[in-house]
């Protein structure tokens, strides 16, 4: 769905999430049963049918043709529960120390191997533990993406020309915020905050608010992935070219 304004809402971060969780969940289980990366293979897989909305599962399973059995002893509930608990661990152990600091999505001492190449661009730990804690219905807020709105939206504003792009450090106490060509405020969002005509996430509508409320009469407020500020910001600038406003 589109945001409110007509902006389109880009799925990038979402499809990286669970690209992520897969490797997570392949990660964990290896470490659960003592085996090679190589024996278990993971990935996502979408369904849907004219009745009923798209579903995205990430999934695992066996690599040997007649499967040595490690995703069917997964999926056992006792079983299953102690793969879920590894998978908090290591979430934890990615998070803490210099790997914490340094580790900006992906590296080989998390989510990364030689396997799961073709995706490394879209592996991100902090995504993946988001959407865990997500599809869990938990509380923890440990394992958030944390990502730099504001450093993220400084370097992306600091490749445009001065003259079409203000940068704020706080815009009406929400945050950062860009002033792109005196006619579109932009600011940064995690890939699963609401910021659609139907559904908002209290954070945005507080800072359409602010924008309400800013002296400088630009009504028109956009949201932008923090994934796609930090991946692939030539396409913010895209993007942002052929809005025309609400």
């Amino acid at each position: 769905m589109p945001q409110s304004t007509g902006f389109p809402d880009d799925r990038s971060g979402r499809r990286a999430a669970w690209y992520s969780l897969a490797a997570l969940l392949r990660a964990a289980a290896g470490s659960l049963l003592q085996v090679q990366p190589n024996e278990i293979a993971s990935g996502i897989h979408g369904t849907g049918t004219g009745s009923s909305k798209a579903r995205t599962f990430a999934f695992l399973s066996d690599t040997l043709d007649n499967g040595a059995g490690y995703c069917t002893h997964l999926a056992d509930r006792g079983v299953f529960d102690q793969l879920m608990t590894t998978t908090s661990r290591m979430l934890a152990e990615f998070a803490d120390g210099a790997h914490g600091r340094d580790c900006r999505g992906s590296c080989y001492q998390c989510l990364r191997d030689y396997t799961n190449m073709a995706y490394h661009s879209l592996l991100d730990w902090r995504l993946a533990g988001e959407l865990l804690s997500i599809l869990r219905a938990t509380d923890d807020t440990s394992n958030q993406h944390g990502r730099q709105s504001a450093e993220l939206l400084r370097d992306w504003a600091s490749n445009i020309p001065p003259g079409d792009v203000e940068f704020w450090d706080d815009l009406g106490g929400t945050g950062p915020a860009v002033l792109f060509e005196e006619r579109v405020w932009v600011a940064a969002k995690g890939p699963f905050e609401a910021a659609d005509a139907a559904m908002s996430s209290p954070r945005i509508s507080i800072v359409r608010d602010a924008v309400a409320a800013n002296t400088r009469g630009v009504c028109d407020m956009v949201f932008v992935d923090d994934f796609l500020l930090d991946k692939a910001p030539a396409r913010v600038s895209a993007m942002l070219a052929d809005f025309d406003g609400a």
